[in-house]
């Protein structure tokens, strides 16, 4: 949107207006202001997700789809209260598909050495040395 008002405008025509215990929650002129606007049911999921921005090719990929949509449901919700978490969200059918728990739990990676960036090279040399990087690239375990 162009600013918060019209973004919030935009929002709730695509998500619907939020019930009134919603608004219990906000400032007072941020409630005023928000239960003064029109209300809107919102568009249905499959209009905003259709089965063509999925690959349904396979029955395993409609039902991807009805999870995916599930997901984007459950994470676009206006109020945080009612909004999947990152653990949640881990959890559902739809991402424990890729879920690997030993990327999850894995230690943090080493600290980025940004040397590399602050050095002058050629053209050549950059890309000399980003061949020489991958050819020599060895998985950690």
């Amino acid at each position: 949107g162009r600013d918060y008002i019209d973004q919030w405008n935009k929002v709730t025509e695509v998500l619907g207006t939020p019930p009134s215990d919603f608004f219990r929650q906000l400032q007072a002129s941020v409630r005023m202001y928000c239960e003064s606007q029109p209300r809107y049911r919102g568009k249905k999921w499959m209009d905003l997700f259709p089965d063509e921005s999925f690959p349904n090719d396979t029955p395993d990929d409609k039902k991807k789809t009805l999870l995916a949509r599930d997901l984007l449901q459950q994470m676009l919700q206006i109020d945080p209260a009612k909004r999947i978490n990152v653990d949640q969200a881990l959890q559902h059918p739809y991402v424990h598909i890729w879920f690997d728990a030993s990327e999850v739990n894995a230690p943090p990676p080493p600290k980025y050495d940004h040397s590399l960036d602050e050095k002058k090279m050629s053209l050549q040399e950059w890309k000399r040395s980003i061949y020489d990087e991958v050819k020599n690239y060895v998985p950690r375990r």
